[in-house]
């Protein structure tokens, strides 16, 4: 009989490389003489959320932390199934214990933000995008994640402008960054500012007919005329 620590390895592994059915596969043949061991089920039940196999992921974590404590990983996994099934509290107790000390590796805490602004929780949402950007100052997730929650927690625009200019420094190709930040400059009158951001954008390259409404607006004020007629062509393309 193989060792239950070489399976887990090998489960694992195939977890890391995205391989979820066939760590799944591997977790449950070792289940087979390994019944007890939280680590088989945990790559279990990961690998079946990553899957959005949600109840089997529910029942093999919840089996598992019967047995051992879970992996952070396999924490967020199990909170994200208690929020599809409407388990709000106990996902936010979760996502609490996560967010608190050093529960939490850094490379998971914006995991842990998505999920307390999934249950509404935005102002320990905030909390946790700010531990992450003094954690890892060049993680532009992070301060996009402070502007979304200050947004929502009705702080002053200016103060979220902030944050999505340090988003799109960071990450000057993340389209989403650029047209935020351009439509928080059109929130200050900062209408050549917010142009200019979104001058090199291709009308293609947007598919969110509001968003294309937001940029013609954006250039018809900056009274850039050719722009103005490309997105409203674009607009009618996605309003057909």
């Amino acid at each position: 009989m193989e060792c239950s620590e070489h399976i887990f390895a090998r489960g694992a592994a195939l977890l890391q490389q995205r391989q979820f059915a066939e760590a799944e596969q591997q977790a449950r043949r070792g289940l087979v003489n390994h019944p007890d061991d939280g680590r088989l089920w945990q790559v279990s039940g990961v690998a079946c959320w990553a899957m959005s196999q949600f109840g089997r992921a529910r029942q093999a974590l919840e089996t598992a932390s019967c047995l051992r404590p879970l992996f952070p990983l396999a924490r967020i996994a199990l909170a994200e199934c208690y929020v599809r099934f409407g388990l709000t509290e106990s996902a936010r107790y979760i996502y609490e214990f996560l967010a608190e000390g050093d529960h939490c590796p850094v490379g998971l805490l914006a995991k842990v933000a998505a999920g307390l602004g999934r249950i509404g929780d935005d102002q320990r949402a905030l909390q946790v995008c700010r531990k992450l950007a003094r954690l890892e100052p060049k993680h532009h997730a992070a301060f996009f994640g402070m502007a979304y929650y200050m947004a929502r927690l009705g702080y002053p625009l200016r103060g979220c402008l902030r944050r999505l200019g340090q988003a799109h420094r960071l990450a000057p190709e993340t389209l989403h960054y650029r047209v935020n930040l351009a439509f928080a400059c059109a929130g200050q009158e900062q209408f050549r500012k917010a142009a200019n951001l979104l001058r090199e954008v291709a009308p293609e390259a947007v598919a969110c007919a509001c968003w294309v409404r937001g940029m013609v607006r954006i250039f018809e004020k900056a009274g850039e005329d050719e722009l103005v007629r490309r997105f409203a062509e674009r607009l009618e393309e996605l309003e057909r």
